[in-house]
């Protein structure tokens, strides 16, 4: 698991890793992504955040592997990702600073909702978004029931989350889900593109559109929808159908 950060004229760039696990959330990279984002929100002297993976993929969602290792103090474990997650969600839509998502590759479940919390979202043609919560019988996390919905708008959002659609790059622009779609050789060009012409507006000029805009979409606080989703996944998480799923998962595992 790594997060580095890295910087370019007014650009921070987060590229985050977990080898071996299709770039999965476990509590060490979701924490570390959450310190990377809370330093760069207090950053004067950048004005957009990129966020990317390694290859392959961008993230397969929230690793279970975490899930299995702490099924006997489940709850404990849950409450300790959560509190980092939701510090990473909580600086990814209220950072001054313009951010960009890269994706390139399967975004699925908790992954999903990460690229789908960013002001802009780009990817390549071969990318793909898979819902995954319901499989598993537990609602979206990671601001989901936020961004999808602010993105997709409440029925669509519904009907990806519920009928766990699996949309190609093509229809994930048509429904708002990513703003660009690239072949995946272009994907480097269209991306500096895009920042220098976000990057060719006064830093003030950024910030106030931003807060602006943002302001007027709230209707609900931030801090209240994620306690929502909290409350809601720790019940899921808790039915024996979910752990019965997790110690399967961890048998196949075992023996792949």
């Amino acid at each position: 698991m790594t997060v580095e950060v890295t910087y370019d004229h007014r650009t921070a760039w987060v590229t985050f890793s977990n080898k071996g696990s299709l770039n999965s959330l476990d509590l060490g990279t979701v924490s570390d992504l959450a310190d990377a984002f809370e330093r760069l929100a207090n950053r004067s002297d950048i004005d957009v955040v990129v966020l990317r993976a390694e290859d392959p993929g961008f993230c397969s969602g929230g690793d279970l592997r975490f899930v299995a290792d702490y099924l006997d103090d489940l709850d404990a474990a849950v409450d300790r990702f959560l509190d980092r997650s939701d510090a990473l969600v909580k600086s990814l839509l209220t950072m001054p600073q313009i951010t960009v998502s890269v994706v390139d590759g399967a975004a699925a479940g908790a992954g999903m909702s990460l690229a789908a919390a960013a002001d802009f979202s780009i990817c390549s043609d071969r990318s793909t978004f898979h819902p995954s919560y319901a499989r598993l019988g537990v609602p979206p996390d990671l601001g989901g029931s936020v961004t999808l919905t602010r993105r997709l708008g409440p029925h669509r959002a519904l009907n990806l989350l519920l009928l766990q659609a699996r949309l190609d790059a093509q229809t994930a622009l048509v429904w708002g889900l990513v703003d660009v779609v690239v072949t995946d050789g272009e994907l480097s060009d269209k991306l500096s593109e895009s920042l220098l012409r976000i990057l060719n507006l006064e830093s003030a000029a950024l910030r106030a559109t931003k807060s602006m805009v943002l302001a007027n979409t709230e209707t609900r606080t931030l801090e209240a929808a994620l306690g929502i989703e909290r409350h809601h996944l720790k019940a899921a998480m808790s039915t024996p159908s979910y752990l019965d799923k997790i110690r399967a998962f961890t048998a196949d595992a075992a023996h792949s």
